[in-house]
């Protein structure tokens, strides 16, 4: 059961491209819940529960993903923001918290989503319908993956206070 259904994944291209333009970046594709971020010109920015992510260089995040086998999607968007939109947002958080923000908060703020959009598969079926989706860029896809797995908004906190505890347990 999917929450969202890819149409079409390109498996075979130039990492490159991730250097122009905006994607919204999902890593774990494959996992409940999945982490998202944006990628803007090369920049990557993400809301996590150990911090975030500021204008991180895209081939770091791709290192990462590669040495791990991560699956992971860039989904292609017009270019309707900048990196300095994108960073002014991302100021205003510290880190994911449960019940309060996550990954996918910094994102609907971006577009000016409300509180309809309550999980990825939300934005991905907004982003579908207004035709907003230009290419879906795979890494490390398995044959059989067809889309984000089904989840509820729960699964989101929890995971988030999973990743809280562990945060404090390292400090």
């Amino acid at each position: 059961m999917y929450s969202f259904e890819f149409k079409y994944i390109i498996h075979h291209f130039d990492e490159s491209i991730l250097n122009k333009g905006i994607y919204l970046s999902v890593v774990h594709a494959n996992k409940i819940p999945p982490h998202i971020g944006i990628v803007v010109n090369g920049k990557y920015f993400s809301l996590k529960a150990k911090g975030k992510d500021v204008a991180v260089p895209i081939k770091d995040l791709i290192k990462i993903i590669n040495r791990k086998q991560i699956v992971s999607l860039f989904i292609q968007l017009p270019s309707i923001v900048s990196v300095g939109q994108v960073s002014t947002i991302y100021q205003t958080y510290t880190k994911a918290i449960a019940y309060e923000s996550s990954c996918l908060t910094p994102i609907k703020q971006l577009f000016g989503l409300g509180e309809e959009i309550q999980k990825l598969g939300d934005l991905l079926e907004i982003l579908d319908e207004s035709q907003l989706m230009t290419s879906v860029f795979g890494f490390n896809i398995p044959d059989e993956y067809k889309g984000i797995p089904a989840y509820g908004k729960d699964a989101i906190h929890q995971r988030l206070e999973i990743l809280a505890t562990k945060s404090k347990q390292h400090v």
